[in-house]
């Protein structure tokens, strides 16, 4: 996890420097993924971020940990994605309670998400309904020996 205090004070070459000893460390034998904690930091905070993630050649920008209590929300994913474009992946955690939110996500280029397995059971569960009742469904169901 990025150094949320030192971000937020704009020590940015602190937390630049706290990053390349950890990309040093991995030394790429696994993808570096650099959670923010977007709850706790304004909008040039998640930019600074986003930018420090991307001098150091992380793999992912992670919305928080997911235990922070504020929601990631749509904003700060569009956000990260202006930053950070195809230089690297997304992966939203945080209070993503809805099949509508994890589709939006995706579009906005959200590739992995932390999710709590009571919300992951109900999305599963309302992605189910939602392919059951799609005329693809029903041709499927059409061919499919009783």
């Amino acid at each position: 996890m990025i150094s949320v205090g030192r971000l937020r004070s704009g020590d940015r070459d602190y937390v630049h420097q706290e990053l390349q000893e950890i990309a040093a460390v991995l030394d790429s034998r696994v993808p570096f993924k650099v959670i923010l904690e977007v709850g706790y930091l304004s909008h040039e905070q998640i930019r600074a971020g986003c930018e420090l993630a991307l001098a150091v050649g992380a793999a992912y920008v992670k919305t928080g940990s997911g235990w922070s209590g504020v929601p990631t929300t749509l904003e700060h994913v569009r956000l990260i994605r202006d930053v950070v474009g195809d230089h690297a992946a997304i992966k939203a955690s945080g209070g993503i309670r809805s099949l509508d939110t994890v589709l939006t996500m995706s579009a906005l280029g959200v590739q992995r998400f932390g999710i709590g397995l009571a919300a992951a059971t109900q999305i599963i569960r309302d992605a189910q309904a939602v392919a059951s009742d799609s005329p693809a469904a029903d041709e499927t169901n059409a061919h499919t020996p009783s």
